[in-house]
């Protein structure tokens, strides 16, 4: 049995009011967590306790607290109160949580702090949970291979373009970065020569030399042929999936094989005629898998096949072409993105165009998976940029590298229609060789699988 009572906000002042909101989940892994006493320690009875939750947070930070029963039932709520809850044992995690911003948000890591976890029939049992800012987020990363590091821009250096410094560099350790990622916990993922490796956000504050906090290795990552490993890409469950460009598959990584450093195996994966050198990956708001391949196809799995082995025709085999009079077809997608409208955004690396394809552009016939598709909204980039990544800010502007040296941003309205776009910004630091891949610390909230 569960209920509540008094729930309330008010240990201090300046904390952020908001409604109560309690929800009924599946169970979830969380890095900040007080984990279950053994159930002979604590036993479980019908009788109801009481759970107090004290909450500290900064202002307008969103709290996102799960109580989790031993029956794995599960309740959320965003701030302090009193839950009636069975006794008995249960787990306490205090979920990363996000704020907006001008052109990148903000991001709250939360702490549980309690000796023990037992509710007793009849009795109090009291915990706290702090949010604290992370100071790694707020952030724009890109990876440098040529340079062999990466770098961080915060906000005012965003909106300021120009030779603005980057707030952090990340140099040593690293041969060849090229795809980044950020997982639900702020770790950074990044895919170098012969290895995949995560930071925790504690190393990501400062410039320096980080060590990694998880080092992914062994043949499942690194292969027999290089390049080794391409784009990399978080599903809802947290699992890791990577693209083997060279042996021409996608493999899915569990949450729990990628949780520390090793050799992992896949628990899926995706092959078969149509993955030929996949180069991007990126997942839509329903959770369905996009591969990028090198026969300049966009390739479409949907969400319920992923979980096991795939060696047949995708769902979709999408082909891009420019409009008349001269029809060329768009070569070599490298990387793919949604807008906040769900949109998919394709940059055709050999063609250096930027394509949107809408929800309709996207559907194909019915009874086929293949479409060749002349996209209405097509950005010829030409001499502006080398078109390796992108990635949409909470403006709905798009950035992407510029030449040596340069990363620049089109702003949501050069986005609507056809043009040979200018850049709205141009950010030009010291130091950049050639900007790849790009990552938001957090993901805008407008995009699928944020956090």
């Amino acid at each position: 049995m569960i209920g509540g009572k008094g729930f309330h906000r008010a240990l201090l002042p300046s904390w952020w009011m908001s409604a109560f909101l309690l929800s009924i989940a599946c169970d979830e892994r969380a890095e900040n967590a007080m984990d279950t006493p053994q159930m002979g320690e604590c036993p479980a009875s019908a009788e109801l306790g009481d759970l107090r939750i004290d909450v500290q947070a900064p202002e307008a930070a969103p709290v996102d607290i799960r109580v989790v029963a031993a029956d794995g039932s599960v309740q959320r709520i965003d701030h302090a109160g009193v839950l009636s809850l069975s006794a008995g044992p249960f787990r306490v995690e205090a979920r990363r949580t996000r704020s907006p911003g001008t052109l990148v948000g903000r991001a709250y890591v939360g702490r549980v702090e309690s000796m023990g976890l037992c509710l007793r029939p009849g009795s109090e049992t009291q915990l706290r949970v702090v949010y604290e800012l992370d100071p790694a987020s707020e952030r724009l990363y890109l990876s440098d291979r040529q340079g062999g590091k990466l770098l961080a821009f915060d906000a005012p250096a965003l909106l300021a373009g120009g030779a603005s410094a980057p707030v952090a560099v990340f140099q040593g350790g690293l041969n060849a970065p090229r795809h980044i990622a950020f997982d639900s916990a702020g770790r950074l993922w990044v895919v170098d020569s012969q290895k995949v490796v995560a930071y925790a956000r504690e190393s990501l504050v400062g410039s320096g030399a980080p060590m990694p906090s998880i080092v992914l290795e062994g043949p499942a990552v690194i292969g027999a042929s290089s390049p080794a490993a391409g784009a990399i890409a978080f599903d809802g469950e947290g699992a890791l999936w990577l693209a083997k460009v060279a042996e021409d598959r996608v493999l899915r990584f569990s949450a729990e094989s990628v949780a520390q450093s090793g050799s992992p195996m896949p628990t899926s994966s995706i092959q078969g005629a149509a993955v030929q050198g996949p180069s991007a990956l990126a997942f839509d708001s329903e959770g369905n898998l996009w591969v990028g391949s090198a026969d300049d196809r966009v390739l479409m799995y949907r969400k319920e096949r992923l979980a096991a082995d795939i060696a047949d025709a995708p769902d979709l085999r999408l082909a891009g072409r420019t409009p008349g009079p001269s029809i060329n077809a768009l070569r070599t997608p490298s990387s793919l993105a949604f807008d906040a409208s769900g949109n998919l955004w394709v940059s055709y690396f050999a063609s250096n165009v930027l394509a949107r394809y809408t929800p309709a552009e996207r559907t194909p016939p019915a009874g086929t998976p293949e479409l060749t598709a002349t996209p209405a909204v097509q950005l010829r980039i030409q001499v502006l940029a080398l078109l390796s990544g992108m990635a949409f800010d909470e403006a709905g502007g798009l950035w992407f590298p510029g030449l040596q040296g340069r990363i620049v941003r089109l702003a949501s309205g050069k986005l609507s229609a056809s043009s040979q776009p200018t850049a709205d910004t141009t950010l030009e630091p010291a130091g950049l060789n050639y900007a790849e891949h790009f990552a938001f610390n957090p993901p805008s909230a407008s995009l699928p699988l944020a956090f």
